[in-house]
């Protein structure tokens, strides 16, 4: 799906309503950082449509694993830890989002950056990069929601738990 949007760029460019758009941006923002946001956002739409379908797609998919493993498990325990799982990665509505470093751009930015990089020097989409980045996302969400977990100290669980319910959401 991904690749889908970037090949058929479901927004298109129409140099008269980017410049009405521009205008309106110009009259709009409040300072020249907000003016630049929404230039910049204008311009990677397509890239950033793509980049949240495949988050979409990830957080679903991992969704789905935990709810496969709460129905293939007989244990009330590992049950219950796992609707726990559940409701904290639905109260966050996403997957995790990795800590920024106050010197590089946010992980999202760099993801569309490195989508638009590649469609404009007419590379074909890497399925398996992306892949391998949202299985990567996946387990850190995973890692964060457990991490929460024990710091909270919410269901006095072991670590032996944990790591047992870990290998349940594979």
């Amino acid at each position: 799906m991904c690749r889908s949007v970037i090949g058929n760029k479901y927004f298109l460019f129409s140099e008269s309503k980017a410049l009405d758009l521009y205008d309106a941006i110009d009259n709009s923002a409040e300072n020249k950082e907000e003016k630049l946001k929404k230039e910049i956002n204008s311009i990677y739409i397509n890239y950033k449509f793509a980049f949240y379908i495949l988050t979409g797609i990830g957080y679903i998919d991992l969704f789905y694993k935990i709810c496969s493993a709460k129905e293939n498990t007989d244990i009330k325990r590992q049950k219950y830890i796992l609707n726990v799982i559940s409701a904290k990665l639905q109260d966050k509505h996403k997957l995790f989002s990795y800590k920024k470093n106050t010197n590089h751009d946010d992980f999202e930015s760099s993801i569309v950056i490195a989508l638009m990089k590649s469609d404009s020097l007419m590379r074909d989409f890497d399925y398996l990069a992306y892949s391998a980045l949202i299985f990567q996302w996946q387990e850190q969400t995973k890692s964060e929601i457990i991490f929460d977990i024990l710091l909270d100290n919410e269901l006095d669980i072991t670590i032996v738990e944990l790591k047992e319910i870990r290998e349940l959401i594979l």
